[in-house]
């Protein structure tokens, strides 16, 4: 049991990783590429974005090391 849980905590980890780099890299392409037309709500998604992914980051975190049971 203990090694299903470091699996699926290494598995949500670098879900949260990429997570974070695809936020980064739509906000450089936003910066290059926005315009007027750009909705001025994305920088909340952006951001939300960016809690999810360390949301993620720190429940696989908890699952590896609290949840081994």
């Amino acid at each position: 049991m203990k090694i299903i849980m470091y699996v699926v905590g290494i598995l949500v980890i670098l879900l949260g990783i990429y997570q974070i780099h695809s936020s980064i890299k739509y906000l450089s392409n936003l910066k290059t590429n926005g315009g007027k037309d750009t909705s001025p709500f994305i920088l909340y998604a952006i951001y939300s974005s960016f809690l999810i992914g360390g949301f993620m980051m720190f429940f696989g975190f908890g699952t590896m090391f609290f949840f081994n049971w």
